[in-house]
């Protein structure tokens, strides 16, 4: 054969190689080294540490947790602890804080809003933004802590009818608040807006997902009580800061909510329910133990939450609950995970109890 006989057939045989990859003759699209690729599943294993606040000085715990990262982490609620005489301190601890060697505990001065005076009052909830931007509500106040810096942010008195239990934003310039009596509000940065929720119920939880192409949100609300009667709603928060009613089949008490980008929406509270392909399904394989929190990293690395002790993780493929960690005595209110750090944090008897997980 001819020497260009055999360039030109090797130089077909190389355009139809790279055809071949083009067009789907050789599969590229499982690269390892691609981050976006989720895993098919997540690993139960982990480490774990708990520690204990407080007791015999009244009654403590602790109602939400916030992972920056595992060398910053914050939770609130109330912590009673023994001066040196051996009596209680005159005011609580409202925050603890893990700065990478040691738990921290503190006072945080909450306004009270009209006076200019503040005081140590407990702690609801916690939401990190960043590193540097952490905000903690009262029942009816907020404390911003920037740069290590804080400040105080006052909720107009007219606007804010019910305590605030929970609360989420893409940003400190858009901040959602949800309490009792059906409260929602919307901080800009300038200006509270009330929003109109359809309800006089407890929103007990929120959260979103902000799109930054489409600069639009995706946002729910669980509404119902634990202990009473009433409405058992989830609402959804449109753009225009529209409320709506999202389909609740089940019909169930709930406490939490979460999800992320693609995945499948969670609730949790009188069962564990799972929304996709448009319809609700139960999760079977966890206990009949009444759940406080739902959190997550994506659809194959879930936990929940909830009274005396239980914890559990959803893989993808399995559930797996934690039964060495269960309390006697207590229940995990509050949840976080981000990345391979898992946070619960709740009461067991008087003591206030923060548990942490590490993958």
């Amino acid at each position: 054969m001819k020497s260009g006989s055999i360039i030109s057939s090797l130089s077909s045989l190389f355009t139809f190689l790279i055809l071949l990859m083009l067009f789907g003759g050789v599969d590229c699209k499982h690269n390892p080294a691609d981050s976006t690729v989720l895993p098919d599943t997540t690993s139960h294993e982990f480490s774990w540490d708990i520690q204990t606040f407080g007791g015999g000085a009244g009654s403590s715990y602790l109602s939400d947790i916030a992972i920056v990262d595992e060398n910053n982490i914050w939770s609130v609620g109330q912590i009673y602890v023994q001066d040196s005489t051996g009596q209680p301190e005159q005011h609580p601890y409202n925050v603890v804080h893990w700065n990478g060697a040691e738990w921290e505990l503190d006072r945080f001065q909450f306004p009270i809003c009209g006076t200019g005076d503040t005081a140590p009052f407990p702690a609801r909830a916690v939401f990190a933004f960043s590193n540097n931007e952490v905000w903690f509500t009262s029942a009816g106040t907020i404390m911003r802590l920037r740069d290590g810096a804080t400040s105080n942010i006052c909720i107009p008195s007219d606007l804010l009818t019910g305590s605030i239990n929970e609360l989420w934003g893409s940003s400190p310039e858009d901040v959602y608040i949800v309490g009792n009596l059906g409260t929602i509000l919307h901080y800009d940065s300038q200006n509270w807006q009330k929003i109109d929720s359809g309800t006089d119920q407890t929103i007990n939880d929120i959260w979103g997902v902000f799109d930054e192409q489409t600069l639009d949100h995706k946002i729910f609300c669980a509404v119902s009580s634990k202990f009473q009667a009433g409405e058992m709603k989830i609402l959804q928060i449109l753009p225009g800061n529209v409320v709506q009613e999202f389909d609740w089949q089940p019909q169930r008490s709930m406490q939490s909510i979460w999800f992320g980008e693609n995945t499948p929406l969670y609730t949790c509270g009188d069962g564990f329910f799972i929304y996709e392909q448009d319809s609700w399904r139960q999760a079977q394989d966890l206990p009949k133990i009444y759940k406080n929190r739902v959190r997550g990293n994506h659809q194959f690395d879930v936990f929940v939450a909830g009274d005396f002790g239980l914890l559990a993780h959803l893989n993808g493929n399995s559930w797996f609950v934690y039964d060495s960690l269960a309390l006697n005595a207590g229940s995990y209110k509050g949840l976080a995970i981000s990345n391979n750090i898992v946070a619960a944090v709740g009461y067991n008897g008087d003591k206030a109890v923060i548990l942490i997980g590490k993958r």
